[in-house]
């Protein structure tokens, strides 16, 4: 009996490592990023993070306000954009080179930032970390293309940590 508390106990403490403490590191880690960036570029910001459902850090420079949301995503992973609010996530791949990913995650954390109608002068961005593999969009049944930090995605933009210069 003392063994099953054990065991239960240890796989609630992963657990809770793995769903609250790993989210707060990376945010830590992509907000010091995100700082030492607007340092580095001699760029005066102002930056608040934000507990809303909506997004996660309001950031002012001096010529652009952006609402940001970040996206922690599973490594190798693939993002998926099939409209404005159905993202997906594909991971999993087999040993066989160019197989295809066996696994699939609906993110419903972006939908009420995708859904939502911020002001004009609000630029979204959401931000991916880790880096995925790729991240695509579908334009129709059949055609999809591969997003970077240009692309509009109904009204945000995508970008990685390593990409930051596309901030202003």
């Amino acid at each position: 009996m003392i063994i099953v508390c054990f065991i239960l106990a240890f796989i609630i403490v992963i657990w809770l490592i793995f769903k609250l403490l790993l989210p707060l590191i990376y945010f830590k880690k992509i907000t010091k990023l995100l700082k030492k960036h607007l340092e580095k570029r001699c760029l005066p910001y102002e930056l608040k993070r934000i507990k809303s459902a909506k997004y996660d850090i309001d950031l002012k420079t001096a010529s652009f306000h952006y609402y940001l949301k970040i996206l922690i995503i599973k490594r190798h992973a693939e993002l998926q954009i099939n409209n404005k609010t159905t993202w997906e996530l594909r991971y999993g791949i087999k040993k066989t080179p160019n197989s295809a990913f066996t696994k699939r995650q609906i993110l419903k954390k972006i939908v009420p930032f995708q859904s939502t109608t911020f002001p004009n002068d609000i630029q979204k961005i959401v931000i991916v970390y880790p880096n995925p593999k790729r991240i695509v969009k579908y334009i129709n049944e059949s055609e999809m293309i591969i997003v970077d930090e240009k692309t509009d995605i109904y009204g945000s933009k995508i970008i990685t940590p390593d990409k930051f210069s596309s901030l202003k």
